[in-house]
């Protein structure tokens, strides 16, 4: 296989990527615990880091990690208040810098625990066929895709 030369690399078009967000999110892990896991972009140099941000209820933003975060792009935080509302971002370290703050992600006062969060469906109702045989809906099959271009995942169910 041959390599382009220096020169060809360097006259490519520079690669289209879409457009997407950090998708910030957390899940109640119970017992004061939260599990939050953000996205690493195609973009982001390879030295990239990140801070960890917790507001409880309508207080201050507080950092949650000691030194920023290398390894993962997730963080397990203890100590929150379960009975109100906690809210997170992140905020990229690049060369040392700290960058402007992710979407934020808030988890509601008296979150269930789970590993997963559900995604409420409104499912239409059944019906007939032309031929007279009945039919029901059901959600088997799920596509995600930023539909809006707002840097989101939809979820796409079939």
């Amino acid at each position: 296989m041959l390599l382009p030369s220096a020169e060809a690399a360097a006259a490519l078009p520079a690669r289209q990527v879409e457009y997407l967000t950090r998708g910030v999110n957390a899940i109640s892990l119970g017992s004061g615990k939260a599990y939050v896991n953000w996205r690493m972009l195609g973009t982001d140099p390879a030295s990239i880091a990140f801070n960890v941000y917790r507001i409880t209820g309508s207080g201050a933003p507080v950092k949650r990690n000691t030194s920023p975060i290398t390894a993962t792009t997730d963080f397990s935080d203890t100590g929150i208040t379960t009975t109100q509302s906690t809210t997170y971002f992140v905020k990229p370290v690049i060369n040392g810098v700290e960058g402007a703050a992710s979407d934020a992600f808030t988890l509601p006062a008296n979150a269930g625990t789970a590993q997963y969060r559900t995604v409420p469906l409104q499912i239409p109702a059944g019906g007939t066929t032309p031929t007279g045989e009945a039919y029901t809906y059901t959600a088997n099959d799920t596509s995600a895709a930023d539909l809006d271009g707002d840097g989101d995942y939809e979820l796409i169910v079939k």
